[in-house]
């Protein structure tokens, strides 16, 4: 990491925004208890019909603590739509719209005097990776670097768990032609005995799979999912809000990481097959475990998402780096992977990464 973008960490206190959205309709309805006895459809247009005039807002305000002498300031802020909202948008090219709620999300976080966002789930993906936003002098990170990082650990400790060497494994990559799903299939299929990439149907998606597996030994383009029953691993990365794939697709005792948003796994999946070893990735053990007071927030006191810890390791080196947006690369990964050992952020515990153990799905973006 260059000096040039990283200061040295001391005790002066940053502050970072992390900038979300509801997962659903019902979710979101945590924030408006005068509307839970509506139901999923009825929120569902509810939502719908205000969001020309929604508004970010500040959710909690906490302070997360470095191992090293560090601190920062971390705002979650909501942006009062769904992941609905967002996907309908993209797909009948209404992105201006999702961009410009993001806009006031960052405009917030300026006013807060915030020093780095952090862009959650969907906000990643409208503003195509970051790269669509005036970012007022602050760092804006995408959370993809540390959100892959932690994957790849969980992956890797599933397989030394079971005492299985990568170089006899399968691998298949569904999603594989985004930002995400691309990064996992160079930093991985050089280490598995055979690598096979799944897109997502969509025109120029299967002439992306194969330049990609043209720069990459043991790989393969795949136009079915029914190849995914020859994995051993199968990593799904895309940004579907449906859940194409269940306890049929898989081989048995095959090892299963879900790191999309919404979740890509069809909800019944754990309890059909309980032989598969199912993963969300992308989930961080605090220092300190700090609660951070999150209304709906998915996870136990003291852990979070790979999204969000990136934004606040950032915060931590009062960093200005400019490349945590765009694509996604494997030096970032590394270089996010080195910070967070600095800090004493880890892996969450197999039990917390456990998809069967969240009520919610993991907040890792699959981007374009």
């Amino acid at each position: 990491m260059t000096k040039s973008n990283i200061r040295e960490s001391g005790p002066r206190r940053s502050r970072v925004a992390w900038l979300c959205h509801g997962v659903d309709a019902r979710h979101l309805s945590v924030l408006y208890p005068s509307l839970h006895e509506l139901t999923d459809e009825a929120l569902e247009s509810y939502f719908e019909t205000n969001s020309n005039s929604a508004t970010p807002a500040v959710l909690s305000s906490v302070n997360v603590r470095s191992l090293s002498p560090a601190t920062t300031e971390l705002h979650s802020i909501i942006l009062p739509v769904t992941s609905q909202w967002m996907k309908r948008r993209i797909g009948t090219r209404r992105r201006g719209e999702c961009q410009d709620l993001v806009q006031k999300g960052v405009d917030l976080a300026r006013q807060m005097d915030c020093d780095v966002v952090a862009l959650g789930q969907y906000t990643s993906i409208v503003t195509h990776n970051g790269r669509g936003i005036e970012s007022h002098g602050m760092a804006v990170t995408t959370g993809n670097s540390y959100a892959a990082a932690l994957t790849i650990q969980a992956i890797d400790r599933a397989l030394l768990e079971r005492s299985l060497h990568t170089n006899r494994q399968t691998l298949a990559i569904v999603g594989a032609a985004g930002n995400i799903g691309r990064a996992f299939a160079e930093i991985l299929a050089c280490r598995f005995g055979r690598t096979i990439l799944l897109g997502s149907g969509k025109l120029d998606s299967e002439d992306r799979l194969r330049d990609i597996a043209a720069d990459l030994d043991r790989t393969e383009v795949a136009n079915s999912v029914k190849l995914i029953e020859d994995a051993d691993v199968v990593l799904v990365a895309t940004n579907s809000v449906t859940a194409p794939l269940n306890a049929s697709h898989f081989k048995p005792n095959a090892i299963v990481c879900d790191v999309s948003v919404p979740a890509n796994l069809h909800p019944e999946t754990a309890a059909r097959r309980p032989d598969l070893e199912i993963l969300t990735g992308g989930i961080v053990r605090l220092p300190f475990g700090e609660e951070l007071n999150i209304p709906g927030f998915p996870l136990p006191t003291g852990y979070t998402f790979g999204c969000m810890a990136e934004g606040i390791l950032l915060s931590f080196e009062q960093s200005r780096d400019s490349t945590f947006t765009g694509l996604l690369t494997a030096d970032n990964v590394w270089r996010i992977e080195q910070l967070a050992a600095r800090h004493g952020l880890q892996l969450a515990e197999p039990s917390i990464c456990s998809l069967s153990s969240l009520a919610k799905e993991t907040a890792i973006h699959a981007s374009e």
